[in-house]
Parts: C-alpha cells; sequence; structure tokens
C-alpha cells in the first residue's frame, strides 16, 4: 500500500526483528553453555573414579550411581565429551599404565596385566598391541 514512511516502518520492524533474534541467540547460547558445563563436570568427576579405581573391575552401574544418572544418558555423554566410549577410554588407561609399569619395573607381562585391571594376559596383549602397535613383551626394545 505504500502509505506515509513506510520505508522507515520496514526497517525499525526489520530492526525489532533483528533484536529479538539476536535476544533469543544469546539467551540459547547461554543455556547450551550451561548445559556443556555440567556435562564437563559429570564427566571429569567419573573420569577422576575411573583413574582412582582402573585397577578393579570397573562397573558401569557403580560409576552412573556415583554421579546420579541412567547408564544409557551418561555413555551417550561421555562419548560426546570425550570422543570415546567407557570400555575404549578405560582400555586405553589400562594400556597406558601397563606401559609406564613395563618401562619402570622388570615384571612379567601377566603380572602387569593383574595390575591394571586386566583378567586375562592374552586380552591385555591384544589391546596394548592395539594401542601401540607392539606386544608388551616388546615394550622394553621400544623405549628408545
Amino acid at each position: 500500500q505504500k502509505k506515509a514512511h513506510y520505508k522507515k516502518a520496514v526497517r525499525a520492524l526489520c530492526v525489532t526483528m533483528s533484536i529479538l533474534l539476536y535476544r533469543n541467540q544469546v539467551i540459547n547460547n547461554d543455556k547450551h553453555a550451561s548445559q556443556l558445563d555440567s556435562k564437563v563436570e559429570m564427566i571429569k568427576t567419573s573420569i577422576e573414579y575411573i583413574n582412582q579405581n582402573y585397577q578393579s573391575n570397573l562397573s558401569l552401574d557403580d560409576i552412573c550411581s556415583l554421579i546420579c544418572v541412567s547408564k544409557y544418558h551418561f555413555c551417550r555423554i561421555f562419548k560426546e565429551v570425550t570422543g570415546k566410549t567407557l570400555k575404549e577410554y578405560i582400555l586405553i588407561l589400562r594400556c597406558r599404565r601397563a606401559q609406564v609399569l613395563l618401562r619402570k619395573k622388570d615384571i612379567s607381562v601377566a603380572e602387569c596385566a593383574e595390575k591394571v585391571g586386566f583378567n586375562s594376559s592374552s586380552y591385555f596383549s591384544k589391546c596394548y598391541k592395539k594401542q601401540f602397535g607392539y606386544l608388551p613383551s616388546e615394550e622394553r626394545s621400544h623405549m628408545a
């Protein structure tokens, strides 16, 4: 209809709409940041627990009851935050701790596997090779 000052009215409505969109975006970003912070805190707590208890038979139920969330929610969030599944994280942690033990102490592979929480030395060797590209029995030759 092009009433008087219609261009200024359209411009004002565009500015108002831009302000509303910006405000909504800021609110959503704040909510997202807050949710991410709580997820990271939850995962930090679980990782501290895992790091202290990796030698024992860790249970998903124990970890979830510690941080008061369901198994499914925890597994999804853990993968989202760390990029790894819980099982992958624990296996990597155990292999890295085993590597330190094998470098510092003169112990057998079976003894090392047991100390870091593996029930089977053959499964330990398989995981170790997957992690580092060589068997735990070859660790001392790879230290250089």
